[in-house]
C-alpha cells in the first residue's frame, strides 16, 4: 500500500492449494511510530490474498524490505515519512488454510420470536468430540464467558458463521430447552458460502426445527449442568416444579420456561409432552443414579372373554421419589385397552403415549416438596379381554426420577394371577358428570353378597345398581343419574355406597344438569 516503497513478500514454504490470508502487524516497527500513526501493536495495516496453484503445504509468509536497488523504503502518514525501514523483515505471518462461510436460520418449536444464543460446535463427520478450533471461535463467539461458541440468532432464526474451516463436519447447535440440532455431513470447500442452512432436531420432520422439552440431564466432574440430549421424565418433573409461575433469566426457573416468554406455562409443558422419549443426534448422555424401587403387579384372573379385568401395579419404596414412567405391552388380539388411571395422590401432572399395542405413561408431583411415599398404588388399568384365559399384559419398563431430578430404573416382579384379596372403591369418573358416569371397585374372593347404593345429600335412597354375588376381581357400574323408577334426579351432591358383609365403602360424587 502507500507508503511501502521497494517491499517485496517473501515465502519459505510451499503454499496450500487454496485461498490464504496473511495479515501484517505493526509488532515490528518502533513504538514511537506506531504512536505517530495513531495505529497500536494490534492493527492490521495491510492485507493480502494469496491462491497456490501447484504447491501444497502451510507456509509462512514474511514482509521484508529491500533497498539494494537503491531506493529507500519507509512508512508513510499523510504523505510524511514516520520510519526509514533498513534491510530486513518488517513482519511475518502464517498462511491460514482457506475458510467459508455458512449462513442459514434455525427455527425454535414453540416459540415466534426465535432470538437468543446458541452454541454451535464442529465435530468431524461421524464422530462424538467437537473441534477445538481457535480461529473459528475467535471469529464467532460473542460470549466468551460461558463454554462453547456462542452465537447470536436473530429473531427470524437468521445466523451467520464464519471463519469456518475447510471440510466434512457435523455441525450441532445447542440451546438451553432444547434437544440439540445439527447437520450431518456439511461439506465446506474454501472461500465457499453456504446458504441456506437448516440444522434440525431429529425426528422434527418436513419442518426442520430445534424440538423443545431437554431442560435437565447431568453434572460434570467440575460441578456444570449439561442436558442429557434426550427428552424423559425427569424434563417433565423440572418444568411441572416450576408450572404457573414467573421465572426470572439466569435463575434455574429460567430453564423450565422454553418458550422464552417469562413464565413456566402449558406451552412448556405441551413441548415435553410432545416430544417426550425423543432424542437429539448422538451421543445421548444417560444419568446414572442408586436406589431402586420395585415394581409388581396383579392381574385378576382367569379371565373370560368380555370380562373388564383390572390390572393394578404397585411400587415400593418411594421415599425420595417425586415421579414415574411406565410402559404397558399387550396383545391387542387378547385384550383391548379400556382406560388407564393414575392411582396417586392429588396434585400430579400427567401425559401418556399410546404406540399400537404400547401405552407409555409418566406422572410427576407438582412444586418441590414431597415425594410419592404414601401415595399407594402406583398406576391401574382397565382392559378388557377379548378371549378366554388371555394373555397377561406386560410391565415393559418402569422408571421413577428422584428429588434431583435423575432417573432411577424400577426392578420388575413377574406378573401375579392371583386372586385380589382388596376391597376397594374408586373415585367415579367423570367428576362432576352429565349424563352418565362410570363407578369402578374390587372384591376378594370371600366378597359374598356385594351391595352398590345411591343416596342424595340428606341420606335418602335414591337407587340400587348391585345387588348379588361378584366373582372376585375388578368390576364397573355405570349411572345415568336415574332414581330407581328411571326419572332423572335432580342436579347435587350423591353418595355412593359399596357393601359386602360388614365391609363398607362411600364416596361423593357431583351430578350437575
Amino acid at each position: 500500500g502507500p507508503g511501502f516503497q521497494a517491499a517485496k513478500l517473501v515465502t519459505n514454504d510451499a503454499l496450500d492449494d487454496g485461498i490464504g490470508t496473511l495479515r501484517l502487524s505493526m509488532g515490528y516497527l518502533e513504538p514511537t511510530a506506531a504512536e505517530i500513526m495513531g495505529l497500536g501493536p494490534d492493527r492490521v495495516l495491510a492485507t493480502f490474498q494469496l491462491k497456490s496453484l501447484d504447491t501444497l503445504g502451510p507456509v509462512s509468509i514474511g514482509l521484508e524490505v529491500e533497498t539494494a536497488a537503491g531506493r529507500a523504503s519507509r512508512v508513510e502518514s499523510d504523505g510524511e515519512a514516520v520510519v526509514d525501514l533498513t534491510t530486513g523483515p518488517v513482519s511475518f505471518g502464517e498462511m491460514v488454510d482457506g475458510r467459508a462461510m455458512v449462513m442459514g436460520a434455525i427455527a425454535l418449536e414453540g416459540r415466534e420470536d426465535m432470538s437468543a444464543q446458541v452454541d454451535f460446535s464442529l465435530r468431524r463427520w461421524g464422530d462424538y468430540t467437537a473441534v477445538a478450533d481457535e480461529v473459528f471461535a475467535t471469529a464467532n463467539d460473542i460470549n466468551p464467558s460461558q463454554a462453547g461458541v456462542q452465537v447470536e440468532i436473530q429473531a427470524d432464526g437468521a445466523f451467520q458463521l464464519i471463519e469456518v474451516p475447510v471440510g466434512r463436519w457435523d455441525l450441532h447447535a445447542g440451546l438451553s430447552g432444547y434437544l440439540e440440532a445439527w447437520i450431518p455431513g456439511l461439506e465446506v470447500f474454501p472461500a465457499q458460502t453456504v446458504e441456506g442452512a437448516q440444522p434440525a432436531s431429529p425426528g422434527s420432520g418436513d419442518r426442520p426445527r430445534m424440538l423443545g422439552g431437554d431442560v435437565t440431564g447431568y453434572l460434570e466432574v467440575d460441578g456444570i449442568g449439561v442436558q442429557d440430549n434426550e427428552v424423559t421424565l425427569a424434563d417433565w418433573d423440572f418444568v411441572a416444579a416450576f408450572f404457573g409461575l414467573e421465572v426470572t433469566p439466569g435463575t434455574d426457573g429460567a430453564r423450565a420456561d422454553i418458550t422464552g416468554d417469562g413464565q413456566v406455562n402449558i406451552q412448556d409443558l405441551s413441548l415435553v409432552g410432545a416430544n417426550f422419549r425423543r432424542g437429539g443426534p448422538v451421543p445421548v448422555y444417560k444419568p446414572t443414579a442408586g436406589g431402586k424401587p420395585r415394581v409388581h403387579w396383579a392381574q385378576a384372573g382367569p379371565v373370560t372373554a368380555g370380562e373388564i379385568a383390572l390390572h393394578r401395579l404397585v411400587a415400593e419404596p418411594l421415599a425420595g421419589l417425586r415421579g414415574y414412567e411406565l410402559e404397558l405391552a399387550y396383545d391387542s388380539a387378547q385384550w383391548r385397552l379400556v382406560d388407564g388411571d393414575v392411582a396417586l395422590a392429588p396434585g400430579l401432572l400427567t401425559t401418556e403415549r399410546r404406540e399400537g399395542n404400547r401405552l407409555r405413561i409418566a406422572a410427576t408431583l407438582v412444586g418441590w416438596a414431597g415425594d410419592l411415599q404414601a401415595a399407594g398404588p402406583v398406576l391401574e388399568w382397565r382392559l378388557e379381554a377379548r378371549r378366554d384365559g388371555a394373555q397377561a399384559p406386560e410391565i415393559r419398563s418402569a422408571h421413577f426420577v428422584d428429588g434431583e431430578h435423575r432417573l432411577v430404573a424400577a426392578e420388575i416382579s413377574a406378573v401375579t394371577r392371583a386372586v385380589p384379596q382388596v376391597f376397594e372403591l374408586a373415585q367415579n369418573h367423570p367428576n362432576p358428570f352429565n349424563p352418565e358416569t362410570a363407578i369402578d371397585f374390587t372384591v376378594p374372593a370371600d366378597a359374598g353378597m356385594v351391595r352398590l347404593d345411591i343416596f342424595d345429600a340428606l341420606g335418602q335412597h335414591i337407587a340400587v345398581l348391585c345387588d348379588g354375588e361378584l366373582a372376585p376381581g375388578a368390576h364397573r357400574m355405570h349411572w345415568r343419574g336415574l332414581d330407581q323408577e328411571g326419572r332423572p334426579v335432580a342436579s347435587g351432591v350423591y353418595i355412593y355406597r359399596l357393601q359386602s358383609g360388614r365391609r363398607e365403602l362411600a364416596k361423593r360424587m357431583v351430578l350437575v344438569r
